[in-house]
């Protein structure tokens, strides 16, 4: 991730990981694995669409 550009220095990888939770829980992705281990997990779109 610090190789990534867009990466905001100063911003802790915790934050993305919690944020990945987050959209994780709202339905807007899907993860499977710890999101806190991110080497260990997959994140991906929905397969369902929200009705």
């Amino acid at each position: 991730m610090i190789q990534n550009r867009d990466h905001v220095k100063g911003v802790p990888d915790l934050f993305y990981a919690q944020r990945v939770e987050m959209l994780a829980f709202d339905g807007k992705i899907e993860i499977s694995g710890d999101a806190m281990e991110m080497r260990h997990s997959e994140v991906r779109l929905p397969t369902k669409t929200q009705a």
